[in-house]
């Protein structure tokens, strides 16, 4: 089962990087500026949480896409330790097509799958999820 998720993994993230590579960014990337654009002023710690990443994974990523323009960090007022991450006119601007370009990727994947299967599926995963967070 864990070949079959890596091999979604693999194949989703060529897809994607193709996809994306108008916009100079990688499938590892678009998720941060989706979160950025849901959630203005989350804690780099925060998005580290909600992705499952390490923070120190976070902490590069969110630098990179500062360099690129797609992101800013300001010091939190409540703790000085933490950085707020804000989308920028930059990823305001992209966030549809992002969306767009996910929802494509999850509708082709699930495209022979009855709508009954998708509910069952999404519930599968998120009780295995569930799971491993605990592991």
């Amino acid at each position: 089962m864990l070949k079959d998720f890596s091999t979604i993994h693999r194949q989703s993230s060529i897809y994607l990087d193709r996809q994306l590579k108008q916009f100079g960014i990688s499938s590892g990337q678009f998720m941060y500026i989706i979160i950025a654009c849901e959630n203005d002023g989350l804690s780099q710690e925060d998005i580290a949480s909600d992705l499952k990443i390490d923070k120190s994974s976070v902490a590069r990523t969110i630098k990179q896409l500062e360099s690129d323009g797609y992101v800013s960090r300001v010091v939190s007022s409540e703790d000085k330790r933490q950085y707020c991450v804000y989308a920028t006119e930059k990823a305001k601007q992209i966030y549809s097509k992002l969306v767009d370009t996910l929802e494509v990727c999850e509708d082709y994947l699930t495209e022979e799958l009855t709508d009954i299967e998708v509910d069952l599926l999404n519930r599968l995963l998120e009780k295995m999820i569930n799971r491993i967070k605990n592991y």
